[in-house]
């Protein structure tokens, strides 16, 4: 199971109803909430035109925090394949609010796809392993999967 948003991120390891999901020692992470201002400039430079005070833009603005959460996505995903390389899991289960589940979608690797099971798009990062295992074996039983 991979629990995700923007800037936090779980892996948890389901065997079934009995034992539920456990969070994985070593694979919970986290991004540093900085400010604006310390990532770095939002606005970029713009310039004049000689003939007229009207100013222009060089490109459009550009969300930071967006993209520290887009980079912070990418090193989940590549955490993410150094497990699947070591065939830590046979099946996936993703759990991320809706625009989050959409970068994933675009970022994992097909290989990885190929073994998720079932999406939840809503924010479960602050659940606990018994939330989670609920939440988990919802899905799963609505799908008509057993969870022994």
């Amino acid at each position: 199971i991979v629990v995700v948003d923007g800037g936090r991120a779980k892996f948890l390891h389901f065997a079934g109803r009995k034992t539920g999901a456990r969070t994985i020692p070593g694979h919970v992470y986290a991004r540093s909430a900085k400010r604006t201002h310390e990532l770095g400039r939002d606005k970029l430079p713009s310039v004049t035109q000689s003939k007229s005070p009207a100013r222009h833009a060089i490109q459009p603005r550009v969300d930071l925090h967006e993209v520290e959460e887009e980079r912070f996505l990418k090193d989940v995903v590549r955490n993410l394949e150094l497990a699947f390389e070591t065939d830590a899991f046979d099946e996936l289960v993703l759990l991320a609010p809706p625009k989050a589940l959409g970068f994933l979608r675009k970022i994992i690797p097909r290989r990885i796809q190929d073994k998720v099971i079932r999406e939840a798009d809503s924010d479960y990062t602050e659940y606990d392993d018994a939330e989670i295992t609920r939440v988990v074996i919802a899905l799963l039983e609505a799908e008509g999967r057993k969870t022994a």
